[in-house]
């Protein structure tokens, strides 16, 4: 079977979009929760034992 007979096969079309589709659902959900987490303040005495 030529390459473009399987591109053009909607199975596939369909599997490379559902994959797509999958990859940028994940990489949204990595941000908004990476960006949900609070970091720590960072206070002075830590400031202080970082120069010790």
């Amino acid at each position: 079977m030529h390459f473009a007979n399987v591109i053009q096969s909607r199975k596939v079309r369909a599997c490379a979009i559902l994959v797509a589709l999958s990859i940028l659902v994940i990489l949204i959900a990595a941000v908004f929760l990476q960006s949900r987490r609070l970091p720590k303040p960072f206070e002075r005495d830590d400031l202080y034992g970082l120069l010790d």
